[in-house]
């Protein structure tokens, strides 16, 4: 029978992990019928954040910044097994840094909530509940005191005091598109007193040219997901610029949009003009979800998936893209539609 002392051990201290996050997130969390993609959590539904798992894990990288779009990207899903992962393999005094402190209660009463569970809720991540304290007094919606002493806090960044307070080793930030100037760099500076080990997850949309969150992309080495041509096998990525459409690989015939005559715009030819253009062979990509999803599949098994822009960045940073038209969740008309709205629709009053 394991002894008091034996056991007070295992409960502290627990044996290390070598695998994968994300192997270790295929055993560990398992979601059930909460999320889109049922049951244990498997990187392949959204092969463009293994990356992201990898370079959390990486004892080199001390910061890491995600630019992905919204919802259907699994950027937030990624931190949160991240942040699993971390509490229950290399415990410490861990933040998740929301836009303010009422997005981190919601984040806490539904994201997290799903992680650790409560008593209507099966717990995502059992492994986490096995590591909270049993003193009920510290376990609350924004804190989290673990057996061994570690911690979670959960706190919005819009506060002065939340940016200032006392050192983290590792720090989640969220929505940093929405983050005024100098909030991210005030935050990160909460990382120093663990120089050697800290690491920060900077996660967002895209956001203004010029910003401290663009500033951030740009130090790191600005990985672009990329896939195989189906033509030429050449990787490409996928650019889309209205106001350079030679420099873009998404084509289409912004002619094809007619205006009717209460002013608003109709697409239903327009759409069928809207394709990918590969970059090497030039050959014509169109729209279909099932190749897409093998796209995706390809660049994951291969190792490739990311072409980095900026190869010199220091090797402590990395910075990752994701856009839209390569996921392959909407059609790629569904994407460009409310660009080409926004441009026509000034002269027209289009909604």
């Amino acid at each position: 029978m394991m002894n008091l002392i034996e056991r007070l051990v295992r409960d502290s201290l627990p044996m290390p992990d070598h695998r994968e996050i994300a192997d270790w997130a295929a055993d560990q969390v398992d979601f059930g019928n909460m999320e889109a993609f049922k049951g244990h959590y498997n990187v392949e539904n959204v092969p463009w954040t293994m990356a992201i798992l990898q370079a959390f894990r990486d004892p080199r990288v001390r910061k890491i910044c995600v630019v992905m779009p919204p919802q259907e990207s699994g950027k937030t899903k990624a931190a949160e097994v991240c942040l699993s992962w971390r509490i229950c393999e290399r415990p410490g005094k861990l933040a998740f840094n929301a836009l303010t402190n009422v997005k981190a209660e919601q984040w806490s009463d539904t994201r997290w909530k799903q992680m650790v569970g409560d008593a209507e809720i099966r717990p995502a991540c059992k492994a986490i509940t096995e590591r909270l304290s049993h003193n009920r007094h510290n376990k609350k919606k924004r804190r989290f005191i673990f057996r061994d002493g570690s911690f979670l806090i959960i706190q919005g960044a819009e506060v002065d005091a939340n940016r200032q307070s006392d050192s983290v080793e590792v720090q989640i930030n969220d929505e940093c598109q929405l983050w005024l100037q100098p909030w991210l760099s005030q935050m990160h500076k909460r990382t120093r007193a663990f120089k050697e080990t800290h690491k920060i997850l900077n996660i967002g949309l895209g956001g203004k040219i010029g910003s401290e969150w663009h500033q951030e992309f740009l130090n790191g080495n600005q990985g672009e997901w990329s896939h195989h041509c189906p033509s030429c096998d050449k990787l490409y990525q996928y650019r889309f610029n209205l106001r350079d459409p030679a420099g873009s690989t998404i084509r289409f015939d912004k002619s094809t949009v007619h205006v009717l005559p209460d002013g608003t715009l109709d697409f239903t030819d327009f759409r069928a003009t809207v394709y990918a253009e590969c970059p090497h062979c030039h050959a014509r990509i169109d729209y279909d979800e099932e190749l897409l999803a093998k796209m995706n599949l390809d660049s994951l098994r291969r190792g490739d998936g990311y072409v980095f822009m900026n190869p010199s960045a220091p090797p402590d940073v990395v910075s990752l893209h994701t856009n839209a038209f390569a996921l392959g969740r909407r059609p790629w008309w569904a994407i460009v539609e409310p660009f080409i709205k926004a441009t026509m629709g000034r002269s027209v009053f289009a909604t």
